[in-house]
């Protein structure tokens, strides 16, 4: 393991111009460098790099991050390789971390043996498919009446695993190969009465890559009937975790980065088919139903995911599955369904790659038509039906996560089945707020209250609650600003004035403000305010990813290290550094043209940071003041005595009052 004080020695050392310059042809541009991104294709140079702030950034693909991550992203490396590429090129000799050295280097060398065994029983699956009689009769001809080419077998690597129930683990074994490791990589499975069994025999196999290429686990079809189901996977191990991989991503993630588009499909065959007919940027869910986990693999590489099934009732409903998995990510999502007893396989093969594509340019629909169209076909003329076919759109509408796009679709539903817009508005905010029904008396005044809600600032208070826009603004906050003084904090609370000019927050301009400068001189720092007030609220971030970035931050506070923008482009983690550059990359001088021009007084972004915190801090009260109001609801439901309903009752009014009052600051000031 790389002791950290190495892994800070090459961050510090890898300049990211140098890095990047060996990669892309840079040209000077103000204090920034630019070029075309070497992870799209593109002709007007759209690639910033800022040596000042040592971070790139693409405002063609929008890929961004620091140095380790350049080199983990553009050649596909971890980031331990990554720091050992860039050590090497600086000359830096790494120090390895003796804490804990033998527990790491056992585990280690035990996930280090299971990729070498299951390259080794790939490696001897192929071996049985090219030389061996019994796999080149069943497989190979297999996959040639498939119609896969010698080139499309050889490049994914498929193969065959022979009908004798222990070949494989014999074969192993002779390599050295331990029981032990072939049982936790799934190549081999324990029976109840002991004995050793091969888990693919007498299958052709297609093996499972992950993102870096290492194969994980492996597919299966058999040719015998009493072999178990036709297709098998891979057991949940260490290595392979289903919900987490998608097969084909490996061969497909730079077609789907340089097109920015992700084909959606359920089998290998269908990948292999359409790769075949050079269409390659395609992934299978491999026949599970689409996970999160799959859906942010594709997330690295695109926010567009089209999903293809089968026109059968089966592919129907899988599509409707996989639209809110899509959407709950922010990606983009849209449906192509095949003609009935159609696969992309069978489909591709009858009319060729190009036609396959323009079939798919014309059917794929936006995910409101799609869904639609469904469920009302569904419904028929049923009023009822067709009511609760809405609500359901609606409700699929409500996960999408970007407030101008929700937008645009809830206009479109509007208008696509005469619904008033402020109707679709109401039930996408109640979704998005999980609002619960209230007893007859309550309801009666909330209704009221959300009656003033709906007239006078029901886009703001749409945008007010939504969770992960205030946590991500929280944390931008803190990479942006963490070290910056909040000296608007003194100035409220003692009517300082400060020159806005000035460049020292200690600059200050009258003889009354001289006799407290030592007040000015201890002026408290935006992250002691953000984190003692997320302290005091006692504040839990329902987005992970945003809370351990702010959660690391605190800590590294407590230790009295500085938090900048160099502590926090020290993550491994390659989409933490991803979202850590784009923020940084955020902050652009407003060009003095624009004032005098057209005569505005514009405030720096620098000299709005302690606003942008109040923003934060009075996002977090609502947030509180909203799981308040639905707790007291909860309790309202449950409780028969009418004292102690009368009180909760009063004290669900006053919150509710309250969230009003703040949410007025937003933007609603005449309510």
């Amino acid at each position: 393991m790389i002791a950290r004080q190495s892994i800070d020695q090459v961050i510090n050392a890898a300049h990211i111009e140098e890095v990047v310059g060996d990669y892309v042809n840079l040209k000077k541009s103000g204090s920034n460098l630019k070029g075309n991104c070497p992870f799209h294709n593109e002709k007007t140079p759209s690639f910033m790099v800022s040596p000042a702030k040592g971070i790139y950034k693409c405002f063609g693909c929008g890929k961004a991050g620091n140095s380790v991550s350049f080199i983990m992203e553009h050649d596909n490396l971890d980031f331990p390789q990554s720091i050992r590429v860039l050590a090497a090129k600086y000359s830096i000799e790494l120090v390895e971390d003796n804490l804990d050295n033998a527990e790491y280097n056992e585990e280690k060398l035990q996930r280090d043996s299971q990729y070498i065994a299951l390259e080794a029983a790939n490696t001897l699956f192929e071996h049985n498919l090219w030389e061996d009689e019994e796999g080149k009769t069943l497989g190979l001809s297999y996959f040639h009446e498939r119609s896969f080419s010698t080139e499309t077998i050889k490049k994914f690597r498929l193969g065959y695993a022979k009908s004798s129930r222990t070949h494989a683990f014999t074969e192993l074994e002779k390599l050295g190969f331990k029981e032990e490791i072939l049982l936790q990589t799934g190549i081999i499975k324990k029976r109840e009465d002991e004995k050793i069994r091969d888990v693919f025999a007498e299958r052709v196999t297609f093996p499972f890559h992950n993102i870096s290429g290492k194969i994980v686990g492996f597919g299966g079809r058999h040719f015998n009937k009493d072999n178990g189901p036709k297709y098998l996977n891979s057991p949940e191990t260490e290595l392979y975790k289903k919900s987490d991989l998608l097969y084909g991503i490996y061969f497909a993630k730079n077609a789907i980065r340089k097109l920015d588009k992700c084909y959606l499909v359920e089998g290998y065959t269908d990948v292999i088919t359409l790769s075949q007919s050079m269409i390659e940027n395609v992934v299978a869910s491999s026949g599970t139903s689409l996970t999160e986990g799959q859906v942010r693999q594709i997330h690295r590489f695109t926010k567009n995911i089209t999903i293809i099934y089968d026109g059968d009732n089966a592919g129907i409903k899988a599509s409707i599955r996989g639209i809110d998995v899509v959407l709950l990510q922010g990606m983009n999502c849209r449906i192509v369904l095949l003609p009935k007893d159609e696969d992309p396989d069978s489909f591709c093969k009858q009319i060729g790659g190009p036609e396959f594509e323009k079939y798919i340019a014309e059917n794929e629909k936006d995910f409101i038509l799609h869904k639609s169209a469904i469920l009302f076909e569904e419904a028929k003329n049923d009023p009822i039906k067709k009511s609760e076919a809405i609500r359901e759109i609606v409700s699929t509408i409500a996960l999408v996560q970007d407030p101008l796009i929700r937008n645009t679709y809830t206009q479109e539903l509007s208008s696509l089945y005469d619904v008033p817009l402020q109707i679709l508005h109401n039930e996408i905010r109640k979704s998005r707020s999980a609002k619960q029904h209230l007893p007859i008396a309550e309801k009666q005044i909330i209704d009221k209250i959300d009656h003033e809600i709906n007239e006078q600032f029901e886009d703001v208070f749409e945008k007010i609650i939504i969770g992960e826009a205030q946590e991500k603004a929280i944390t931008q906050l803190l990479i942006r600003a963490a070290e910056v003084p909040a000296v608007h904090h003194i100035v409220e609370s003692r009517h300082i004035h400060v020159d806005e000019e000035a460049k020292n927050p200690h600059e200050v301009h009258t003889d009354e403000n001289l006799q407290i400068a030592n007040e000015v001189a201890n002026i408290p720092k935006i992250k002691n305010l953000l984190f003692q007030e997320l302290a005091d609220e006692n504040y839990e971030f329902e987005n992970k990813f945003y809370e351990k970035i702010v959660f690391d931050a605190a800590v590294a506070d407590q230790e009295g290290k500085n938090i900048d923008a160099a502590f926090f482009l020290t993550t491994p983690d390659v989409d933490t550094i991803s979202f850590i550059a784009n923020t940084l990359a955020m902050n652009y001088k407003i060009s003095p043209i624009w004032e005098e021009k057209h005569e505005i007084k514009v405030t720096e972004i620098e000299n709005n940071y302690y606003t942008e915190l109040k923003e934060c801090l009075l996002h977090l009260k609502l947030r509180k003041l909203e799981s308040i109001l639905v707790n007291i609801t909860e309790e309202i439901l449950q409780t028969e005595d009418e004292i102690a309903l009368e009180n909760l009752q009063e004290k669900h009014i006053k919150n509710k009052l309250l969230q009003i009052e703040i949410a007025k600051h937003f933007g609603a000031a005449n309510v």
